[in-house]
């Protein structure tokens, strides 16, 4: 299951989340022998902001304006702290995490595709300009891909305990906001809308026995140009 979220903005930020379902690594019935029930693997991705001291659906829409100073904070989400939130006006709340809605323990990674900033026709990291984020250990990687003629690149997230049938995940990533220092370059560049596809992968933990990223990159495969852009619908960079 896929779907896709976008952030429109005038003079401000759009973002679009691809949100990756799951399949199970291997799954099969012997009749001839016996009957065996088989282990349902599945995942929803949630998207979340703050209100009233409640965590909410993320709504569409919503503009991304420069921060109007640095103020930061810890933040209680799901009953666990996290560090240098930003509390400044304008800070956008995009509050990632996965829940397990199958029967059995699963190991999940996300991964998220940044667009990139391109500037006379050379695509550079979005991070080098004002674009800033929160995250719970996002790891940015130098692996990119284009899509729809637009570059990204691509950071990775692992759940690395067994995340457990019911269980929602820690958050991947927290928030996105522009540095109160942006003067206008960083619209000037993007254009009209900026993107972020962000997609989440499961796989049962039962039978693996060298952690998370192993099992998953069995499943799946590495995290690599030419996966990520076929996970994403694009082509290598």
């Amino acid at each position: 299951m896929k779907k896709t979220m976008m952030i429109l903005l005038a003079l401000s930020l759009a973002c679009i989340l691809a949100v990756g379902s799951t399949m199970s690594y291997l799954t099969f019935t012997d009749a001839d022998v016996n009957t065996m029930v088989v282990g349902n693997v599945k995942i929803t991705q949630l998207e979340q902001k703050r209100q009233d001291g409640a965590l909410v659906d993320f709504v569409d829409n919503v503009k991304l304006l420069p921060i109007t100073n640095n103020a930061t904070a810890d933040v209680a989400i799901n009953g666990t702290n996290y560090a240098l939130l930003n509390t400044a006006n304008n800070a956008v709340d995009k509050i990632v995490t996965v829940k397990n809605e199958g029967t059995e323990a699963a190991y999940v990674r996300t991964l998220i595709a940044f667009e990139m900033i391109n500037n006379d026709g050379t695509w550079t990291s979005p991070f080098d300009a004002s674009l800033k984020k929160v995250d719970n250990g996002i790891t940015m990687t130098d692996i990119t891909f284009v899509k729809d003629g637009v570059h990204y690149i691509v950071g990775t997230y692992v759940y690395d305990a067994e995340l457990a049938a019911g269980a929602t995940s820690a958050p991947s990533l927290l928030q996105v906001y522009l540095a109160a220092e942006e003067k206008g370059e960083f619209f000037a560049s993007v254009g009209a809308s900026y993107e972020i596809h962000v997609l989440s992968q499961a796989v049962q933990a039962a039978g693996f026995t060298n952690g998370a990223a192993a099992a998953l990159n069995d499943a799946f495969g590495e995290v690599t140009t030419v996966n990520a852009a076929t996970w994403f619908g694009g082509t290598s960079a």
